[in-house]
């Protein structure tokens, strides 16, 4: 087997990886790379038959195709390699038959975000095609950008006219080499992002995805182009052409798991003196004393998911490390109101009483320690729970379409985002769960919230 020269390679990947794709015989498979200093971008191949089987790769740049590979694949092998994913832009092409499993991820480690990536088919190429724009919302601006592919060798000249309601039609034309990618952001085409549409047209089949970028926290998106409509084109046709071939099927939704933008819990019967922003684990429920706990757990979703996108699924993960009772019911309430975390850390051990709280903590009294306050000591939230799932020690998931409902409308309305605060069995005492939080050192039991998408 001839190892990839350029990329170290990792271990194995389990094939249930995010964002799986199954291509068919002699499929060339593209995989647009986009990092940054803090992201990686993770690739994994996976031979399912029982025969071995090679995978040509080829890393296409805007100046060309460079740096081919032969990836050689026993029976049932999987590789995993980290990518650069850095600058330029880089799109990797696979050449693979049937038996071939594609997968790639991006991951934040400082952050703790993963995220998919979507593999495209070069059956997707296409000679007209558009891309919808997104608005924009608060601090989360997005940048608008998008990739040509060209799989073929020769060069190709694209027609890129951006489509606003206020500054009208502007165009361009971009010159992509044979074999070859490049990434373009709007504002450096035509000055502006400012726009509902982008359309393409070439006069050879290309590769067109959208592109959408965070600036803030270097989250990236990618979505496949439209194709123009057949009825569309222009009517000036000498004969009759051949119905144009059928799209692919769209890509699966992608996929990205985050963890807490801020958590903390709240301790009853300590009129706002005790907290635990920094702290490792998180508690709810009711104590041996009959005190109650209550967990609060944010995320910043609009920093990772475009606005625009269409939730198609959400579900959150904690995992209780430690319980003084057997199953409980615990209830996940939306929160009304802002609310801190601050540096408040009551260590990792015989930490369910909190410790003083630090400026800017969430207390049961408080949302910022020490002179902002909850309308009712507790946190305000609302009445009926977006879901209720039972918990002992492990992990414990809520899923419903509440979730989905809610995590779509901390999307379209981040301003309105003030997360979660998980409520226990309050009516006895000793139900208390204690769950990791997201400083906790192990990674698996950090909360999670798992969002499928469609862009």
């Amino acid at each position: 087997m001839k190892h990839f020269k350029f990329l170290p390679l990792f271990k194995a990947l389990a094939l249930a990886s995010l964002a799986l794709l199954t291509p068919p015989a002699s499929a060339e498979i593209f995989v647009p790379l986009a990092g940054g200093t803090a992201w990686s971008v993770e690739v994994s191949v996976a031979n399912s038959s029982p025969a071995g089987t090679t995978v040509e790769v080829e890393t296409l740049v805007s100046s060309g195709s460079s740096r081919e590979a032969t990836l050689d694949l026993a029976a049932g092998e999987a590789v995993a390699w980290a990518a650069s994913g850095g600058e330029p832009f880089e799109v990797l092409a696979l050449e693979a038959p049937d038996s071939v499993l594609i997968t790639a991820m991006r991951r934040c480690a400082s952050c703790g975000v993963a995220a998919s990536v979507p593999v495209f088919d070069r059956n997707a190429a296409m000679k007209e095609g558009s891309i919808r724009l997104a608005g924009q919302s608060g601090t989360n601006r997005w940048v608008h950008g998008f990739v040509v592919v060209n799989p073929a060798t020769s060069a190709v000249v694209v027609d890129v006219v951006l489509h606003g309601e206020w500054q009208g039609v502007r165009q361009t034309a971009i010159r992509i080499a044979g074999r070859a990618a490049g990434l373009f952001f709007l504002e450096d085409l035509f000055g502006t992002s400012d726009g509902d549409r982008v359309t393409f047209r070439a006069a050879q089949p290309v590769l067109l995805l959208g592109y959408e970028m965070n600036p803030r926290t270097g989250a990236g998106v990618f979505a496949p182009a439209t194709p123009a409509d057949s009825h569309t084109r222009r009517r000036a046709i000498v004969r009759p052409e051949p119905p144009p071939p059928s799209p692919p099927p769209p890509p699966e939704p992608q996929t990205v798991v985050l963890t807490p933008s801020k958590d903390n819990t709240l301790y009853e019967s300590s009129n706002g003196a005790f907290s635990n922003g920094a702290g490792v684990h998180l508690f709810s429920g009711a104590n041996n004393r009959q005190e109650l706990r209550r967990a609060l757990v944010a995320f910043d979703v609009a920093s990772q998911i475009p606005p625009g996108s269409r939730i198609t699924g959400a579900s959150l993960t904690m995992h209780v490390t430690r319980s003084i009772s057997l199953s409980e019911p615990m209830r996940l309430h939306r929160v009304a109101r802002e609310w801190g975390e601050g540096a408040s850390n009551a260590g990792s051990l015989q930490d369910g009483g909190g410790a003083p709280s630090a400026g800017g903590d969430a207390t049961w009294i408080h949302t910022f320690f020490p002179d902002q306050f909850w309308s009712t000591p507790g946190g305000d939230f609302d009445a009926v729970p977006d879901a209720t799932a039972t918990a002992s020690l492990g992990p414990v998931t809520w899923t419903t379409a509440e979730i989905v409902a809610r995590v779509q409308q901390w999307v379209d309305q981040p301003t309105e985002n003030f997360g979660w605060i998980i409520a226990g069995n309050e009516a006895r005492f000793g139900t208390t769960k204690q769950f990791g939080s997201r400083e906790a050192s192990g990674a698996t039991t950090r909360p999670a919230l798992t969002v499928e998408f469609e862009r």
